[in-house]
């Protein structure tokens, strides 16, 4: 998988869970995402799935991820935080 590949998949999975919950603020109380979701994103975040994005030589998506992490809605942050050890 290349690294815009590897970006669309990780963002197709921000949009999915988001939609999952309705845009709930799951900083707040993640009880609306089902603990079969909680696992697979942690699986994901502790197999290092998308790091090959955080290590590429010119930071373009690490730079995206970090907005996202940041000045995400709620449950963008949520989920970027939950997939990816920035």
């Amino acid at each position: 998988m290349n690294y815009d590949e590897l970006f669309c998949y990780f963002i197709n999975l921000l949009q999915h869970f988001s939609r999952k919950v309705g845009g709930a603020n799951l900083e707040e109380d993640d009880s609306k995402l089902p603990d079969d979701d909680k696992k697979f994103l942690k699986a994901l975040k502790d197999s290092g799935f998308f790091d090959n994005l955080l290590e590429r030589h010119d930071n373009r998506y690490k730079q995206i991820i970090i907005v996202l992490s940041v000045s995400g809605d709620c449950c963008i942050r949520y989920l970027t935080k939950k997939i990816v050890e920035i």
